[in-house]
């Protein structure tokens, strides 16, 4: 569990302790965004690389279209105030404005059906991963905390992060192009202004570092908010299900426990929202601060393009690439805010893909387990506490199981039974001493043949949403569905009437 909490605070760059480590600091936050914005392209091109390419094709169109838009706007501007006092034909401005809107409007439906398409696509290749992934993973890692909370994280936000977090980046490209476009056409009107006007300029910049510095302050303080209190967002999720539980419901009605719950969260969700009402009331004061800021030097260099143009058409495309710039700019602070955040959270599935496994043959080449014979299964001086636990919970067994021999486990709940269980099938590894199969240590093995051997039902047996047949076939899964093979594993276990009792038998689901 230690090693997992460092695992994930190594993804994180350490706050800055002085002025000096500010530098150090910015760099490592955008290489490590960098870097998880590399996985989640590295995702989106495995599910699907013409997504990508169609991505970069908006991005591009949604950077330049905008100017293209304001100067076919101003020209169609100049040639109506033009027709006032001369004959101008209109049919040709008119035709590039309706074109263009038109073409707006067919590229925008076109990718609103791809981006539709993107996330089913998207979702899918990113589930199949964790579910192969989970299929490797050891029993162990599901029951430590820290590995289960990145698990439900990253099955959670599978579908709607990624494709987000490049929405978002790619919108953030268009805006820096249609950005950059539009400083070249004010820079022609900015030139024949006086010396005044820089320093507003910079004073515009600086406004705009000022507001990006807070988006991304306050996302990363949201962000570790979220984490630190993960507890209590799970808290919320399971007394929101209780009280819609089926399998509860009958004892929540009996014993009244209703109220008590929805007490509790009531409760937890007044502790919770405290804490993301004072980050958000925080972040909203600095931004109306910056917003005010912002608005005054707009208004005064309104005035400034307004004493220095000659023609409407020209005040329409200065102050139309100033109001662009100003939008671009919050855009895109407010994107890469909400880029880093959500990169962030994407440290929750590269963790989970890079979890190792350990239960794993301890040698180069796996014995495979003889089946059809009698075996012997040895246990010598075999301990075990659980990961993140120094107590034992089994301690120093010595017990020897031989073929033909019926032997009965009895302990109190929690005396270790189970845990036992698991330890002889190799779903764990002792902490201490060894097991034997056959005076061959399970370690040894091939663990997927070694599997095979057992037949195993487990307190907490899974009952699957499938047919009777199909959860009987599945206890050797391998092996063809055989109706007399199942028939008469059903007949072994006396589950035949029970079965025969069902309105559709063996195809009841």
């Amino acid at each position: 569990m230690r090693e997992a909490r460092n695992n994930f605070e190594d993804l994180q760059a350490k706050k800055p302790e002085s002025l000096s480590d500010v530098p150090r600091y910015v760099r490592e936050v955008f290489s490590m965004t960098f870097t998880r914005l590399i996985y989640i392209f590295s995702l989106v091109w495995e599910a699907k690389p013409s997504l990508l390419i169609a991505m970069v094709f908006k991005s591009v169109y949604d950077g330049i279209m905008p100017l293209v838009g304001t100067l076919i706007s101003a020209n169609l501007l100049a040639k109506i105030v033009e027709s006032f006092s001369s004959e101008v034909d209109l049919i040709f401005p008119l035709a590039l404005q309706f074109g263009y809107i038109f073409v707006n409007s067919l590229i925008s439906s076109i990718y609103s059906i791809v981006n539709n398409l993107s996330g089913e696509i998207v979702t899918n290749h990113i589930k199949n991963k964790i579910m192969r992934k989970a299929k490797e993973v050891d029993l162990a890692s599901f029951d430590n905390p820290d590995f289960y909370e990145r698990l439900e994280n990253a099955n959670r936000e599978a579908g709607s992060r990624p494709i987000r977090i490049i929405e978002q980046l790619f919108s953030l490209i268009s805006r820096i192009i249609s950005m950059v476009s539009y400083i070249a056409v004010l820079y022609t009107i900015i030139k024949l202004m006086d010396k005044s006007i820089y320093l507003f300029m910079l004073i515009f910049v600086g406004l705009s570092i000022l507001s990006s510095v807070v988006s991304f302050y306050f996302r990363r303080m949201n962000f570790f908010y979220l984490r630190r209190n993960s507890k209590e967002r799970r808290q919320l999720t399971y007394y929101s299900d209780l009280l819609v539980n089926k399998d509860v419901v009958k004892e929540i009605k009996l014993f009244s426990l209703a109220d008590l719950f929805i007490g509790r969260y009531q409760e937890v969700f007044h502790k919770y929202y405290g804490g993301i009402k004072n980050i958000v009331l925080r972040e909203g004061r600095a931004n109306i601060l910056i917003s005010l800021l912002t608005a005054i030097l707009n208004a005064f260099l309104f005035y400034k393009i307004a004493t220095n143009v000659h023609q409407i058409a020209d005040y329409s495309i200065y102050t139309s690439a100033l109001n662009a710039i100003s939008t671009c700019v919050s855009a895109i602070i407010t994107s890469s805010a909400s880029i880093y955040e959500g990169s962030l959270f994407i440290d929750n599935l590269r963790l989970f893909m890079n979890e190792k496994m350990g239960i794993v043959p301890k040698t180069d080449n796996p014995v495979i387990p003889e089946k059809g014979i009698k075996h012997t299964i040895e246990l010598r001086n075999v301990s075990f506490s659980y990961p993140g636990s120094t107590r034992k919970v089994i301690k120093n067994v010595n017990l020897t199981f031989e073929a033909g021999k019926m032997s009965v486990l009895v302990g109190l709940n929690g005396a270790g039974k189970t845990t036992l269980i698991k330890l002889i099938t190799r779903l764990y590894d002792p902490t201490e001493g060894e097991i034997l199969l056959d005076g061959i240590n399970i370690n040894q093995y091939d663990v997927k043949e070694l599997y095979s051997l057992y037949g195993i039902i487990f307190q907490d047996f899974g009952k699957y949403a499938s047919t009777v047949r199909e959860n009987i076939a599945y206890g050797r899964i391998n092996e063809p569905i055989d109706q007399e093979r199942i028939e008469r594993a059903a007949e072994k276990v006396d589950a035949t009437e029970f079965i025969s009792q069902l309105k559709e038998g063996y195809d009841t689901s």
